[in-house]
């Protein structure tokens, strides 16, 4: 799970769909749903939950477990952000 799987779980809660998720990133709706299926594969959680269709359309939303890991996930990302920044500015700026 990298980034782009993180991006899609993001494009996943603020579209409400795998669907929309899945056009934002550039990729088919298999491609994005196999990258759910195989992350939940290998984590051993269910990270996302879909409503069939019907007359009120249907829809994903984040599991609490992937809402979660999303969240540890941007926390992550902007501290690699600062500790790479660190470094660049010690080999380049001093």
């Amino acid at each position: 799970m990298g980034d782009g799987f993180f991006r899609l779980l993001e494009f996943i809660e603020h579209t409400g769909t795998i669907t929309g998720a899945a056009a934002a990133m550039g990729m088919s709706y298999r491609a994005a749903w196999g990258k759910i299926k195989l992350a939940e594969k290998q984590s051993g959680l269910a990270l996302v939950t879909t409503v069939v269709g019907g007359e009120t359309g249907g829809g994903a939303m984040l599991t609490p477990e992937a809402a979660n890991l999303l969240q540890n996930f941007i926390k992550f990302r902007e501290s690699v952000d600062i500790e790479v920044s660190k470094l660049f500015n010690k080999f380049f700026n001093d």
